[in-house]
């Protein structure tokens, strides 16, 4: 996706157009002055959300100070 809007200019009119339980989306680029229209279908995907979540991950972390950093913390 991110190559199609790189395709557009900073004062370009974009319009995303998409039909119900479609699998396409198409993006319309199209230049003030209307010299320049560009049309670019991508394709979506489905996806599984259960694939999408953060595993539970447990950290220990041990920590040593040093006896002369605390004595010196004054």
């Amino acid at each position: 996706m991110t190559k199609i809007m790189k395709c557009a200019a900073n004062d370009d009119v974009m319009t995303m157009k998409a039909q119900d339980n479609a699998d396409t989306v198409m993006f319309v680029f199209e230049s003030p002055n209307q010299e320049k229209v560009s049309d670019y279908e991508m394709k979506l995907m489905n996806l599984d959300q259960e694939q999408l979540g953060i595993p539970v991950c447990i950290y220990v972390v041990d920590q040593n100070v040093l006896l002369w950093f605390m004595l010196n913390v004054n």
